[in-house]
This record gives structure tokens, sequence and C-alpha cells, in this order.
């Protein structure tokens, strides 16, 4: 089988999974989990252990940020989203993304139920969750928290927890970021966001030379469109 073929056949049934996931959460998260149907395929395809990997990115940047509590995980808590939504508990239903979560973790799980639903379905539903979780406590736009998570994995050396927490709270727009990252912004925009990357990087590592912060970032750069490019 080529390469190309291979993305198809895996972006083809993860598509499948995120329709039915989609379809029993509904709402908000059920249309960020589509969103993560459409954009995970390659990285599902080219990153060995990519589930493994997505998880510990949105269980670390979504514990740093409090969304999640340290001993929460993207897999359990988008287990317990389709278990408690088949109950007929939906975010929709709730004032509050907090009020939804305080809801999740008192509902109680089927085990039976947890050793059948596959990891694809848990982790899309945590992370869509962790996504809705950032438009929240941020301000954002419905689907512009879920875009960060495949350029996070996909540069995850570079978009560690400490920097995405960071970027995210001096007002940097996920899409934007995510954008800059897949070399799709229009090139004023582009330099407005790589001088937040660069002038972030200056606190992080201020012993770091110019040149460094800059291979850097083209470094994150070409992973993401080496990654995600369909």
């Amino acid at each position: 089988m080529g390469l190309w073929s291979a993305i198809k056949e895996t972006a083809s049934a993860l598509w499948d999974t995120a329709c039915s996931v989609a379809r029993t959460l509904g709402g908000a998260i059920g249309r960020g989990v589509e969103i993560l149907g459409r954009t995970l395929g390659p990285v599902a395809e080219r990153i060995a252990g990519w589930i493994g990997l997505a998880a510990s990115v949105v269980d670390a940047v979504a514990t740093a940020l409090g969304i999640f509590r340290p001993d929460e995980d993207t897999r359990q808590m988008g287990d317990r989203a389709i278990q408690a939504a088949e109950k007929g508990i939906r975010a929709d239903d709730f004032d509050d993304f907090d009020a939804y979560l305080e809801a999740l973790r008192g509902f109680e799980l089927n085990p039976a139920h947890s050793r059948a639903s596959s990891d694809e379905a848990k982790l899309l539903a945590g992370m869509s969750l962790a996504g809705w979780g950032l438009e929240r406590r941020f301000e954002l736009p419905d689907g512009h928290g879920v875009v960060l998570w495949p350029v996070a994995i996909a540069a995850a050396d570079y978009l560690t927890p400490e920097r995405t927490r960071r970027l995210l709270e001096a007002g940097l727009d996920p899409r934007d970021l995510a954008d800059y990252l897949a070399g799709r912004l229009g090139l004023q925009r582009e330099r407005t966001v790589e001088e937040v990357l660069l002038s972030l990087d200056r606190k992080l590592d201020p012993g770091r030379d110019e040149a460094a912060r800059h291979e850097a970032l083209d470094t994150a750069r070409a992973k993401v469109r080496e990654t995600l490019e369909a």
C-alpha cells in the first residue's frame, strides 16, 4: 500500500469514528470531534504511537491550564463524556463548562462500556472536551480550541505545556498559532504571530542566541507541515 493510500485509509477510519462520537455528544463538543476527525488523519498515519502521544500532550496542556485536574486524563474524560451523553447528559444542557465537568466527574462509568469503547473514540471526545475548555477559559470562538491539538502533537518538542500555556495567556488565538505553524497565514499576520513566539522564547530562554531561536521555530514549522500535509 502506498503512503497516500495508507493515509487515506487511516483518515477514513478515524473519520468514521469521529462521526459516531460526534453524533453521540452533539453540540459544541460534537462539532469539535468532527474538526479533529478531519485533521488528525495524517497524524495518525505518520506518528507511531500517536494515540499515546496525543493523550500525553493534551493531558499536560489541559492540566497546566487548570481545565483537567492532575488526576484526570484525556481518554478517561472522553469516556465519561461519551457514556454521560448516552444517558442524556450533554454539554449544551449546562450553563457553563465547569458545571458540565462536575457532572462528568460525578458520573458513574460502566466498566464494560469503557472496555468496549475504542481508544480513538475516547481520545477524540477528550480532546474536544479540552478544546472546548480552552474556548470557554479564553473566550475564543467555537472551534478555535481543538485546532491547537494537531499542531501541538506534531510540534510537541517546541510547544511544551509551559510554552503553550504562556502563549494562550498572552492572548494568542490557537487558530492563529496553528495557521502560523502550518504556513497558512498572510505575511503581516505571520510576522505578528512570529514576534509573539520569539518574544516568549526570549523570556523562557534568555541565554539562547537569535539564530537558535529562529532555527527552533523553523524546525517546529517544518515538522508541522511535514506531519499535517494531506
